[in-house]
């Protein structure tokens, strides 16, 4: 079985109008809520082999401190194609990664997490909504991650950070 969860970056701030949307940092919400989701996800012992995330800076700034709080020790993958590309881009590299690696996990934004989500699961008619910070864990019945295809996972749950 292959194993993925996706994650939404934190809430962002908009203050600094004057910022591209790619350089948003987080807002003191968003970092506490990635903390926090760090921690539950070391407390289901689902901390991730591999992490590809976003290197847009309210991205970058979940995963640096999701992982500040959840034991992961491995190399992150920083790829442009989460925060540029649409969600089968997002499979295509999915479907290359390492055998050796159980579990994935992405950290990206909106539209194109909650597209991502919606293609992988195999409920027909399923609109999932992913909130900022929000985890999901999808399952898929397969041995290597090239057999991940649309329509095969199965949304296992979704946790968003405002019930912890």
């Amino acid at each position: 079985m292959k194993e993925l969860l996706i994650m939404r970056h934190g809430k962002s701030d908009w203050e600094d109008l004057s910022l591209n949307d790619y350089d948003r940092p987080l807002k003191k919400r968003g970092i506490k809520a990635a903390a926090s989701m760090g921690k539950k996800i070391q407390s289901l012992n689902l901390t991730p082999d591999i992490i590809l995330s976003s290197p847009a800076a309210r991205a970058k700034d979940t995963t640096n401190i999701f992982i500040q709080n959840c034991p992961y020790s491995n190399e992150v993958l920083w790829l442009e194609d989460i925060y540029f590309e649409n969600e089968h881009r997002i499979l295509a590299h999915l479907q290359k990664l390492s055998n050796s690696y159980q579990r994935a996990m992405i950290v990206g934004h909106n539209p194109t997490l909650e597209h991502l989500t919606n293609i992988l699961v195999s409920s027909g008619g399923l609109n999932v909504k992913i909130p900022t910070a929000a985890i999901l864990y999808i399952s898929f019945p397969v041995d290597t991650w090239e057999e991940i295809k649309i329509s095969k996972g199965l949304l296992e749950w979704s946790l968003p950070p405002k019930i912890l």
